[in-house]
């Protein structure tokens, strides 16, 4: 099966933990997607609400909830059922940490 809908790479796909034949996707488009895998569509696409890269998704333990990160070092939790963003935190600060070796 070829599940076509993102405009660049794929980043990372997420299966549903309580809804067979339900699939998330993150693209390097900056979309998250949301798949009907037997009818083979996009039930979901959120377009706008990333602005950077996205780097990971998951769903929460019952799937009522996913969420995802962006390069922007924000997490966004989207509620599928409103399809709308419902909490947006910025958890990550500062850049990468340097270790230094001691001699």
């Amino acid at each position: 099966m070829e599940l076509a809908g993102h405009e660049k790479k794929v980043v990372g796909i997420q299966w549903h933990p309580t809804s067979n034949g339900v699939l998330a996707s993150a693209g390097y488009d900056k979309t998250v997607k949301v798949w009907d895998i037997e009818a083979q569509n996009i039930v979901l696409d959120y377009k706008t609400q990333h602005q950077e890269t996205l780097q990971s998704l998951n769903w929460n333990r019952n799937g009522s909830l996913l969420i995802t990160t962006a390069k922007d070092k924000k997490m966004r939790i989207f509620d599928p059922r409103s399809q709308e963003v419902v909490a947006e935190m910025q958890p990550f600060t500062g850049g990468k940490k340097i270790q230094r070796r001691l001699p």
